[in-house]
Parts: structure tokens; C-alpha cells; sequence
């Protein structure tokens, strides 16, 4: 895609999706843990619920993303932006309409189906934005991707996974305890937002779009691995030491260290090779155009190491029935990030601002740790070899690198 489209087009579909990710993180209900977590999570009654209130969500936030798209153009300096922003919002409308057997799913751990499903809508996704991006070189290849395996999910959730056949229903007690439940979610998911999304903000109102797209395209290469362990900690740890929690809590600890020994060696280790690496990966896989993602991709390989610790810490801890610390991690975290952004961009520029990001998951791991060590969940010593597996990949990273660099100096 990053030789069909400058990187002008990433800049764009940047600052759209920091717009409508705030807009659904400040809606967040917290309908899909509740469904996963509350005993009353696999009734009809509450699962109808749940659907109807995410229907709802689904057309409010493409109203809110229609009202803010003409004044956050006007931020940006990009008049496409008032049409992109509403276009790529209807996904979320969409989303609204997902079968709540995605919920069910993973609280009882069938999970087969539930990631083919994922891999179908991904596939035919990226499918249709290569042959969009090929046929007109625009950033319209990405909304139509994105709409297109939204598209895919609402048919395959209702028609591939096993569960009850969604309608529009209201229960007020069944609402009232979601919205208990999801009240730590939604005040966390509002600061995550905020500390999460503030460095693309804040590139986005003092760069070149091109810039923020260049940055957009080292974000990603390193997101991937928090991605992966937020969505292995949301739907595989989670529904299992939220099982564990119920039924046998003194095991908690044991549980806990058992998930984290195979996502820790499955993760961290290549976070730091990843970050090694990463000026010679940008140089093999790019043109040179996108060559300063480079550099960007190593400091933020940092911030990815400690976000696929923070992920599994997170819903440990929510699965044992203190979801508070979702909101204090979070609260940590955008009070180290908005201030130090500001500060590393007036005192160092850009590099000040990757500095900045790259340690901002910090705070919010430290958080976490006091939070499993009062509940007796910590093993210090675990996480220090944590820390060692990612530094290990890291040294290593750093001498592919160099000796590549001696045989093929023309790609450092």
C-alpha cells in the first residue's frame, strides 16, 4: 500500500481514526466485558440488552463523527476530511449490529470460529483496499476496507457463530448492572484515549500531514505485537481467569503466571528484536520516502514491550474484580503523556515527542504492579525475566543488524 499511496493518504486516514477511535472510546459501555465477566452474561434478556445498547452507541458516534468532522478539518488544514471522517464512521454503525455471540464466545472460550471469522473479514478487508488503492491511488481504499470486512463481521457473527438470535430489547435492572460494570471501563477507556491517541494529536496540529503519516506507518509495524497480546488478554486470558476467579480464586497467581509465560515468550523477545532491527526492516520493506519511520519504529518498540506487559496485568486484574485499575493506569498515563509531549516537542522537536511516547506505558505498568502486588498477584522476579526476554531480542536485533549492514551497506 505505501507504493499506491503517499504518504500523504496515511496522514489523512490518521487523523480520521484518531477521531472516531475518541469518539467510540468515550461511548464505551463496557457491553462486551460485561457479557464476558457478570454472572448473567450468557441470559437472552441481558445479551438483547447488551445488542440493543450497542446499536444504539453504533449511530450516535456516526452522528458525533458527522458534527466534528467540518471543525477538526479545519484543525488539520484538509478540507477532505469532512467527508472522510462521516464515510469511515459508518463502520461503527455496523459494528453496532454484531451478534453478541461474539461475547459468548469468548466466555466460554469457543474460540475456533470467532478468529476465522476475524481472518475472513480481515482478508476480504485488505482485499478490497489493494484492489481500491491499485484502480485509483486513493485514501478512499482504506474506508472501503475498512467498511467492507465491518460488512463481513455483521454477516459471519450472525450466521457462523453459535448463540441467540439478537433483537431489540430493554431490561432496566439488566442495563443498570452493565452500566455499573462498564462505569471503570468507560472512565479509563476516556484517559486512555487521550494518552494513547495525544502524540498523533499533537504531531497531527504541529507536522506536515506527511509527517504524521510517516509516523502512522512506525506505529504500526510496532502495534501489532500490543495488539496481539490486547486481543489474546481480552479473549483468551480474560474469559479463562475470569473462570478462575469464580471458581477457584486462590489459584489466581498460578493462573496468571502460566498465561503470562507464553505470552511473554511469544512477545517480547521479537518487540525487541523488532526494535533492533528496525532502520534495516524500514529500508528492505519501504521506499525511501518513508525512511524516518526508521528511527521513530525503534523508540516505539519501547512503548509496545511495556503495552503487551500492561495488557495481560490489566485484564487479570479486571477478571479478579478490580477493574478500578483500568482507570487508574489510565489516569497515570495521560498524566505522564500530555505534559512530557509538550515539553519533549518545545525542548527536543520531534524527537522529543518519540521520546516522550515511547515511555509513556511506564507509568501506568507501575500502577498495575502496585494493584497485583496489594491483591497478591506479583511475582517480581517473573517480571524482571520479562524485561530480560525483551532485551535479549533487542541485543540480538542490533547484531543481525550490524552485520547485515557490513555485507549490504547500501540499506543503512
Amino acid at each position: 500500500m505505501t507504493r499506491l499511496l503517499a504518504p500523504h493518504a496515511y496522514g489523512l486516514m490518521a487523523w480520521a481514526n484518531m477521531v472516531l477511535t475518541g469518539i467510540r472510546m468515550l461511548s464505551d459501555l463496557g457491553t462486551a466485558p460485561a457479557i464476558v465477566r457478570h454472572p448473567r452474561g450468557m441470559e437472552e434478556r441481558f445479551l438483547n440488552t447488551a445488542w440493543t445498547m450497542a446499536v444504539i452507541r453504533g449511530f450516535c458516534t456516526w452522528v458525533v463523527a458527522s458534527a466534528v468532522a467540518w471543525p477538526v478539518s479545519l484543525l488539520a488544514g484538509e478540507s477532505l476530511l469532512c467527508w472522510l471522517i462521516p464515510v469511515t464512521a459508518l463502520s461503527g454503525v455496523i459494528g453496532g449490529f454484531w451478534s453478541t455471540a461474539m461475547q459468548t464466545c469468548r466466555r466460554t472460550l469457543v474460540l475456533g470460529r470467532l478468529n476465522l471469522l476475524s481472518l475472513i473479514a480481515q482478508v476480504v478487508g485488505l482485499a478490497i483496499t489493494i484492489w481500491w488503492g491499485f484502480r485509483l491511488g486513493s485514501v478512499w481504499a482504506f474506508v472501503a476496507g475498512g467498511i467492507t470486512a465491518a460488512c463481513m463481521t455483521f454477516i459471519l457473527s450472525h450466521t457462523f457463530l453459535p448463540g441467540i438470535r439478537n433483537r431489540l430489547a430493554w431490561d432496566q435492572e439488566c442495563a443498570r448492572e452493565i452500566f455499573h460494570f462498564g462505569k471503570w471501563i468507560f472512565l479509563s477507556t476516556v484517559l486512555s484515549f487521550i494518552a494513547r491517541q495525544g502524540d498523533r494529536f499533537v504531531l497531527g496540529a504541529l507536522v506536515d500531514t506527511s509527517i504524521l503519516g510517516i509516523y502512522s506507518i512506525a506505529a504500526g509495524l510496532c502495534e501489532s505485537f500490543p495488539n496481539l497480546a490486547e486481543g489474546l488478554s481480552r479473549q483468551v486470558a480474560f474469559p479463562g481467569l475470569s473462570e478462575v476467579s469464580r471458581t477457584r480464586s486462590t489459584e489466581m497467581r498460578r493462573a496468571f503466571y502460566r498465561v503470562r509465560r507464553i505470552m511473554d515468550a511469544a512477545l517480547l523477545p521479537f518487540v525487541g528484536l523488532l526494535s533492533g532491527m528496525a532502520p534495516l526492516i524500514v529500508a528492505v520493506l519501504y521506499t525511501d520516502t518513508y525512511s524516518a519511520a526508521g528511527w521513530m519504529l525503534r523508540l516505539l518498540c519501547i512503548r509496545a514491550a511495556a503495552r503487551c506487559v500492561t495488557a495481560i496485568c490489566q485484564q487479570c486484574l479486571v477478571a479478579a474484580g478490580h477493574p478500578e485499575y483500568t482507570f487508574r493506569s489510565s489516569l497515570a498515563r495521560t498524566l505522564w503523556t500530555v505534559p512530557s509531549l509538550l515539553i519533549g516537542w518545545y525542548m527536543f522537536g520531534l524527537a522529543g515527542i518519540l521520546g516522550a511516547a515511547a515511555i509513556a506505558e511506564l507509568p501506568p505498568l507501575l500502577v498495575l504492579y502496585s494493584g497485583l502486588h496489594r491483591w497478591g498477584l506479583l511475582n517480581v522476579l517473573r517480571e524482571v525475566l520479562a524485561l530480560g526476554a525483551f532485551l535479549a531480542g533487542l541485543v540480538v536485533g542490533f547484531g543481525v543488524e550490524t552485520m547485515i549492514g557490513m555485507v549490504f551497506p547500501e540499506y543503512l
